[in-house]
């Protein structure tokens, strides 16, 4: 599948997943903390706006050049360890938000650098039965 990647791309992106919102989506799940969304909102600048919009890079999923790389993986961190501090939050829930979280980063670094869409592909849990 990465037979044809483009290497002159500075930030593969997985293809985006619409939702209604990006705040509704985390919200209407009972399986997430929303105390960790409203956090980051706080401490995020310019995440209200961006969680109001319909594209969620979901899954974690990415290719960045290694510079690009090193500079989310402060970013993010930063901010988990932060969390962290405020509260004694779950693994799951670290996961939850930090996808919420890499499609922010994604979203405003896409424009910045050289990037692509790959496509992506979702497997059904009943395919494993």
């Amino acid at each position: 599948m990465l037979n044809n990647i483009d290497y002159t791309v500075d930030i593969h992106l997985p293809t985006p997943l619409k939702v209604s919102s990006i705040y509704n989506q985390y919200m209407t799940d009972p399986r997430h903390n929303k105390q960790d969304f409203i956090y980051c909102e706080q401490m995020i600048e310019g995440s209200k706006e961006y969680f109001k919009t319909s594209e969620l890079y979901y899954s974690n999923m990415f290719i960045l050049r290694k510079d690009l790389f090193l500079e989310y993986c402060e970013w993010l961190f930063n901010i988990i360890n932060k969390l962290l501090e405020l509260h004694n939050f779950k693994p799951t829930s670290r996961c939850f938000i930090s996808e919420r979280l890499t499609s922010f980063w994604l979203y405003n670094h896409k424009n910045k650098y050289k990037s692509a869409i790959l496509p992506t592909v979702t497997i059904n849990k009943s395919y494993f039965r």
